[in-house]
């Protein structure tokens, strides 16, 4: 019977309308479906296991049979996760057994893309030396960079585009010959993230440099002495340093070598991640990293980045006491943020404000995000700023009512013709703090108001 002459509605649907439907189920209904009907079953199997992710060995142990017995099943498998406790304190026998069976389901895996094991136990190193993936192109570890790892890295040195290794190298004292790394030539290398002191075997010089970013965010980087952190960011300057957009840097506060030497060295860098590791129990050295403090920090790194357009600082795990910047400091601090490099567009501080330059050639027109204009003194602050800059570039008052138009939908000409005087704004300004309910509504009374204001400015001027 073909697959059209069925007399089922459901069944009717093209093949790729019928794929989309079953990719929106649940995973408890799939298992159901799979039992339905021969066609229902393989479209179910596939959406089933198409993306796996295991955080409990023994539901992983089912489906590896699973995957063992089923053709489908296997070749449906595209991203898989390894994510759970191994099997310590178990005999040797049954951990043999184990690595064993993951071998062999993952050499099943012939359309694998992704895949992420997560862990540093060496025996998922034993199981990774039988495999080859034609397509994978993301993988992700946290397995010691030893001969095993670079070897399966080498066989799949030609689709490899994105690579997260946040393991640790070998004990020179006590590794040998036939574990010791040796560096991998990764062509198509767009992405890497993890361990700085991994760079300078998995980044090499290619005719056509492809590294796009790194994001040296391990938590080894701190173990690392800062020898081995020049030497990284060295080796991918001498590397990369031309193609390499993004760069994001995990330590304890901005001034530690890693932070340094990557604003010194990666010079051309268009967007930079800077991550404070918070301590999960506070401590009087957490107390001290203040965001003030963190701010400060920031702007001594920033001279050499003049290409620099997007600028995110934050904290692994929000303090508890975090002060929020009040607008006008923010304001201040990503103004001088911005005297720093002039081609920054868009800064997010450490107590998570977002501030975004509207207008490209006005120093001081910086937004906050739109949460925080909340209240009477907020936007109140928001306007005066406003038309202070008004005062000292009158060109620009068109410019911002077709870009915020733009941003918020809202039409400049629309506005109230009348209530020019303060009591008027005051009136509109107590809107915009009974709308917090509403996002759009606000943003759109804040446009009536900013374009109130700019007019009590101008006849303000006038009269003056």
């Amino acid at each position: 019977m073909s697959f059209y002459s069925t007399q089922s509605p459901f069944l009717r649907l093209p093949p790729e309308i019928l794929c989309q439907i079953i990719d929106f189920c649940p995973k408890s209904s799939l298992v159901v479906l799979c039992r339905v009907s021969k066609t229902v079953g393989e479209f179910s199997v596939r959406s089933l296991y198409r993306d796996i992710s295991f955080k409990n060995a023994s539901v992983f142990i089912k489906c590896c049979y699973a995957l063992v017995k089923v053709d489908l099943a296997a070749a449906s498998v595209k991203y898989l996760r390894i994510d759970f406790d191994g099997f310590f304190g178990q005999s040797r026998y049954l951990l043999s057994a184990f690595y064993h069976l993951v071998s062999k389901v993952l050499c099943r895996l012939h359309n694998l893309q992704g895949l992420k094991i997560l862990h540093d136990e060496p025996g998922y190193q034993s199981a990774l030396q039988s495999c080859h993936f034609s397509r994978l192109s993301y993988f992700q570890t946290s397995l010691p960079l030893t001969r095993p790892l670079t070897d399966f890295l080498t066989r799949h040195s030609s689709t490899i585009s994105v690579l997260y290794l946040d393991g640790r190298l070998p004990d020179p004292s006590s590794a040998s010959t036939s574990t010791a790394p040796s560096a991998v030539n990764l062509p198509v290398l767009t992405s890497f993230t993890g361990n700085p002191a991994f760079v300078r075997f998995v980044v090499q010089k290619q005719d056509t440099p492809m590294l796009r970013s790194a994001h040296m965010t391990a938590i080894t980087v701190l173990e690392l002495p800062e020898a081995q952190v020049i030497q990284a960011v060295e080796h991918l300057r001498d590397v990369a340093g031309e193609t390499l957009e993004t760069v994001a840097v995990l330590g304890r506060g901005f001034s530690s070598p890693l932070s340094r030497y990557a604003s010194m060295h990666l010079t051309s860098v268009k967007s930079l991640g800077l991550m404070h590791l918070t301590r999960l129990l506070v401590d009087d050295e957490d107390v001290r990293f203040s965001t003030e403090r963190l701010c400060e920090e920031v702007k001594l790194l920033l001279p050499p980045l003049q290409q620099l357009q997007r600028l995110i600082i934050s904290r692994t795990i929000p303090p508890v006491e975090n002060k929020v910047l009040t607008l006008a400091e923010g304001h201040k601090t990503v103004t001088t943020f911005n005297s720093i490099c002039p081609n920054l567009e868009f800064v997010r501080l450490p107590d998570d404000t977002e501030w975004t330059r509207i207008i490209p050639g006005f120093v001081n027109l910086w937004i906050p995000e739109v949460s925080r204009i909340a209240n009477i003194e907020s936007a109140w602050w928001l306007l005066d700023m406003l038309g202070a800059e008004s005062r000292r570039n009158p060109e620009w008052k068109s410019v911002l009512r077709s870009v915020l138009s733009g941003a918020g939908g809202w039409d400049a000409s629309s506005g109230d013709p009348e209530g020019d005087d303060d009591d008027d704004a005051g009136e509109d300004a107590g809107a915009v703090a009974s709308q917090e309910g509403s996002s759009s509504s606000a943003v759109e009374t804040l446009f009536g108001l900013i374009d109130k204001r700019l007019r009590v400015v101008e006849n303000a001027s006038l009269e003056s």
